[in-house]
């Protein structure tokens, strides 16, 4: 006589699983994975850490000077790089009017005054910020000595804006590089997050989890894009966590498409 066996939960749903070949989750989780891996080790090296001096002048408050440390992506091989404007000067290009108390009102404005690319191999590059655009929270840095020489003597490995992918939907895996500071030795971190949202205006950008000026991929490990702030004109900016080292207020990374950036890399590589 046959005995029957019911099986519940997650028991069932564990045999049930290994009856059809296998976990499906677990293969995709398999496939993320060696993607991240083969986008890490093509792309890390294009992931570069930035440092410099913001000059702040606070009014009456008087002024001062504090360290920028940050991470962005090059995009051509003369070493411009990509970072987020809202992170290397949150001050942006005009000062700001800014009311500590009732009746008080300060302008406040910043300036960078210096501005080095730091290579993985610890290299530290002269630069300049040549193109700025707030609206997509874009700056471009490119070394002083952005010619031949510069190019023979070091190469830079950017990464192609051309190949950047179409798009991703919500919660479809991507793939972030970042870097860590000179405490861990400039090491590159790989990540992998998924898409929390499709932002549709003013324009498409992904909430996904990343951070500014990283570069991120499809679950396939295609270019998507590069992240920045998505920063509110009126509220995005708090003078009072600035100067108590807290960066500028409210703000959200977002990635920004490849084709947005690409447009702009022709502009910044002609001045």
């Amino acid at each position: 006589m046959k005995r029957l066996v019911v099986l519940c939960g997650s028991l069932a749903a564990v045999l049930v699983a290994s009856a059809m070949g296998g976990s499906e989750p677990d293969q995709r989780r398999g496939d993320i994975s060696a993607a991240a891996r083969a986008a890490f080790g093509a792309h890390a090296p294009s992931v570069v850490n930035v440092g410099g001096v913001l000059s702040v002048d606070l009014g009456m408050m008087g002024a001062n000077e504090q360290e920028i440390d940050l991470i962005g992506t090059v995009v051509d091989k003369t070493g411009l790089t990509v970072v987020a404007s809202s992170i290397l000067n949150p001050f942006g290009d005009e000062p700001i009017e800014f009311e500590p108390q009732p009746g008080m009102v300060v302008n406040l404005s910043g300036e960078v005054t210096q501005v080095w690319i730091q290579r993985p191999d610890g290299t530290r590059i002269d630069a300049e910020v040549v193109l700025t655009d707030p609206e997509l929270d874009l700056a471009f840095i490119r070394p002083v000595e952005a010619g031949a020489e510069s190019e023979s003597r070091v190469p830079f490995e950017p990464v192609d804006l051309g190949e950047a992918t179409g798009g991703v939907d919500v919660l479809d895996s991507v793939i972030w590089i970042g870097r860590m500071t000179k405490l861990a030795g400039w090491a590159p971190t790989a990540h992998i997050s998924r898409v929390s949202a499709v932002i549709e205006q003013p324009r498409v950008c992904y909430l996904a989890g990343t951070a500014p000026g990283a570069p991120v991929f499809d679950g396939r490990g295609r270019l998507l894009g590069i992240t920045v702030m998505l920063v509110d004109a009126e509220e995005g900016f708090n003078p009072m966590a600035m100067m108590m080292g807290g960066g500028q207020g409210p703000g959200q990374p977002v990635v920004l498409p490849g084709a947005e950036i690409k447009r702009l890399v022709e502009q910044a590589t002609q001045r």
